[in-house]
């Protein structure tokens, strides 16, 4: 969930409408007109309104911190085994949003979840979801994360996740981790860096400070604005793929998806070392 500002670009539209119309209602009394009364009740309406508008604001941002909460209170009460399961379903569904938001909107991509794609060195790099399509290539790392997501998304090597409750951990900058899968399927495919784009894709309740200072290379998001973001990133840079080019890497990169439990713990303990 992104952040409401409190205060918001309409809302100088219509501190501009009070001065006009309180001020219209005031010269009017000055010069006996009888349309004073007009000029004022819309003046009030619009500071009703603008009033009305920030508690929303205000309490839609409560509301997030809570569910929040609500979610790590019912984590924290858990098993082991259970919170693992319980993140591992929550991870999947976040994947599954996405890919089926993508078939909807763009419904002529090929998707590709959970590849895990080889390294020069020998390692893997497990990709979430890979969208093929005229507009590219899109690496996207999904990430369903309960709490308060802070930092800086260009310099920093890692991000902080914050809880109401005050518990504080770090993660890798998810920017800095699709760029290593970035690298990992440019070298395999052997095409030029400018058909890739790296999108972050934050679940529901990953409470985001700042979304928008990004580097030129990447987009963060959430769900409501994935597509919006898929957009803006490919129009970036301009380049496109032909049919059987989306075709042929799809084929291509098929065979990478074959998924086992020990593939699984392989790449997690190739990460480790």
């Amino acid at each position: 969930m992104k952040k409401q500002k409190i205060v918001q670009l309409i809302d100088i539209v219509m501190y501009f409408n009070v001065i006009v119309f309180i001020g219209s209602g005031i010269i009017a009394i000055n010069q006996n007109n009888n349309y004073y009364l007009f000029f004022i009740c819309v003046g009030i309406l619009n500071i009703i309104f603008i009033a009305l508008t920030m508690r929303l604001r205000i309490n839609y941002n409560k509301s997030i911190l809570k569910k929040i909460e609500n979610e790590i209170i019912t984590e924290a009460s858990m098993s082991k085994e259970s919170k693992e399961a319980f993140t591992n379903a929550k991870q999947e569904f976040l994947e599954s949003r996405i890919e089926a938001e993508i078939m909807a909107k763009m419904p002529n991509s090929k998707v590709i979840r959970n590849a895990y794609v080889p390294r020069t060195d020998g390692k893997t790099s497990e990709i979430d979801l890979i969208v093929i399509n005229m507009q590219g290539i899109f690496i996207i790392e999904a990430k369903n994360i309960t709490g308060q997501i802070k930092g800086n998304w260009k310099d920093d090597k890692s991000l902080k996740v914050l809880h109401p409750g005050g518990k504080e951990y770090s993660i890798v900058n998810p920017i800095e981790q699709n760029t290593q899968h970035f690298y990992s399927l440019r070298n395999y495919l052997g095409l030029k860096s400018e058909y890739f784009r790296s999108i972050i894709v934050f679940g529901d309740l990953s409470y985001i400070e700042n979304i928008y200072k990004t580097p030129y290379h990447a987009e963060v998001c959430q769900l409501d604005g994935l597509i919006n973001s898929m957009n803006r990133i490919a129009n970036r840079y301009g380049t496109t793929l032909e049919a059987h080019n989306i075709d042929n890497i799809f084929n291509n990169l098929l065979k990478f998806v074959e998924f086992s439990k020990e593939k699984k713990e392989q790449h997690i303990k190739n990460i480790s070392q």
